[in-house]
């Protein structure tokens, strides 16, 4: 893929994952470099067709609790409700960049259901080389959207 497309496609994830979170939960991330510390989860999948990827968004278990109430109006959510939302979250966030990406490339993507892990996860791409976009959230909270072709 070209750099002008590779460019696109980055920018396209950027606006995902900040229109995403700020529509459905009213929490407002901002592009930030930082480092994953604590307590936090992974969401995880595989695009494929006509392109593949693995794609995981790994996030500060606060800041998924915390989207999770936002969306159930809840103050008190179980450990089920955040991993559930989790996953609808992610096959949201999914869906659209599928969508994204068709725009930009007309190349036809699925992707597998999202698996859900409680600390970072990423199966056996560990050793590759990962592009990574970082976000902080109005009270410090972490995640990270993180792609691998």
């Amino acid at each position: 893929m070209n750099n002008i497309k590779e460019k696109q496609i980055q920018t396209m994830f950027d606006m995902v994952m900040l229109d995403i979170t700020k529509q459905y939960t009213g929490i407002v991330l901002c592009r930030r470099d930082t480092l994953m510390t604590g307590d936090v989860c992974t969401v995880y999948t595989k695009f494929e067709g006509e392109y593949s990827a693995t794609v995981a968004l790994c996030v500060d278990l606060a800041l998924m609790t915390r989207l999770t109430q936002r969306v159930m109006q809840q103050d008190m959510v179980s450990e089920e409700d955040v991993e559930e939302f989790a996953k609808e979250y992610f096959n949201i966030i999914c869906g659209r960049l599928v969508a994204g990406f068709f725009q930009i490339t007309k190349k036809v993507l699925n992707f597998q259901i999202p698996s859900f892990y409680i600390g970072k996860y990423f199966a056996n791409d560990c050793e590759k080389n990962w592009r990574i976009l970082s976000y902080i959230s109005d009270q410090n909270e972490c995640a990270q959207f993180m792609c691998i072709t």
